[in-house]
């Protein structure tokens, strides 16, 4: 009878910490289901105004020759944008909150075989921490930019 009281706590205090680990588990979870919500709508965003601007197409011309046709202002924003939207995606990723659709780094490779882009990044990755640099210089190297315009390297 004596320990029975001791036993009824070590049950209690048990069953707290499962309980406690589930709702753990499950905020985690949920955590990841929201940053993968707001990131696709930042993503959607992101292209709604590259449609409404027509002008930031020309960023993703792989033949243009930016001393004929340096950037304009409009564009670097948005480069900009797009950039500020990896290194969120990036961040989730490194926060383990997020994982990165398969194909990712393809896509983010294609982005760069763009001269325009490529100007932009140049323009502006000083704003942006050394790790998230350190990504990008990566994916450029997988880049070789000829007379034809850029193109992205076999893996």
């Amino acid at each position: 009878m004596e320990h029975w009281k001791d036993l009824l706590e070590i049950v209690g205090t048990m069953g707290a910490l499962l309980f406690t680990g589930f709702a753990l588990f499950t905020d985690a979870r949920v955590r990841r289901a929201q940053t993968l919500i707001e990131i696709t709508k930042q993503h959607r965003e992101l292209w709604i105004y590259f449609d409404e601007h027509p002008t930031v197409a020309r960023l993703f011309d792989k033949k243009r020759d930016m001393n004929a046709h340096p950037l304009a202002d409009e564009e670097v924003r948005f480069a900009n944008f797009l950039f500020l939207h990896l290194r969120a995606s990036y961040g989730a990723k490194r926060a383990r909150v997020h994982t990165m659709p398969e194909h990712v780094e393809d896509d983010w490779r294609e982005i760069f075989t763009h001269p325009a882009v490529c100007a932009a990044w140049d323009k502006m990755k000083h704003l942006h921490d050394r790790k998230f640099v350190a990504l990008v210089e990566g994916y450029r190297q997988d880049v070789r930019v000829t007379a034809q315009g850029c193109q992205a390297l076999p893996k």
